[in-house]
């Protein structure tokens, strides 16, 4: 993955596809050193587990229903930060769906403040369909989250979301 400059804040994000954070399962394991190695300052992760998520760092997430049946530590969305979250929100609009939102602010490596939203869209609603714009919304910010489907491959055996957790091409 390239050299990060000491100001640079390195943002990934993955869907790991409910991979079980057990010694017992390789996929789960795999995903878990992914995210380690990658050594972001940021993370989203939709349809995980919190134990999956680097050892150290603060997490929050969308919350445990988001219209399926409820399983233990099963979050559609999750955001990870090695420094601590403010101005946590879990609902963003009446209009969206519980338990699929999640913003928050954060500290970058160079001191500034980075509001992250992570969203899970259900695969119905991931097409432009409705002529809907987003709300602009003020100061540095990143949207991260998963739509079920990639531009990037995921490592083999994965079976995750790579956007932003792949090597960097030189020739790109």
């Amino acid at each position: 993955m390239g050299t990060k400059s000491p100001a640079s804040t390195r943002i990934g994000t993955w869907n790991t596809m409910w991979a079980k954070p057990s010694p017992r399962s390789p996929r789960g394991r795999a995903i878990k050193d992914i995210l380690e190695d990658a050594r972001c300052d940021i993370l989203c992760v939709t349809e995980g587990h919190k134990q999956i998520l680097p050892v150290g760092g603060h997490v929050i997430d969308a919350g445990p229903d988001w219209g399926c049946p409820i399983k233990e530590g099963r979050r559609k969305v999750l955001l990870w930060s090695r420094r601590p979250w403010t101005d946590v929100d879990t609902v963003g609009s009446e209009d969206l769906p519980g338990g699929r939102f999640v913003k928050g602010i954060t500290e970058t490596a160079s001191g500034s403040s980075l509001t992250v939203i992570g969203v899970c869209i259900p695969w119905a609603g991931a097409h432009v369909s409705g002529g809907r714009k987003p709300v602009p919304m003020a100061g540095p910010r990143d949207l991260a989250g998963g739509l079920h489907e990639s531009a990037l491959p995921a490592p083999r055996g994965t079976h995750g979301r790579a956007g932003g957790l792949q090597p960097e091409d030189p020739n790109q």
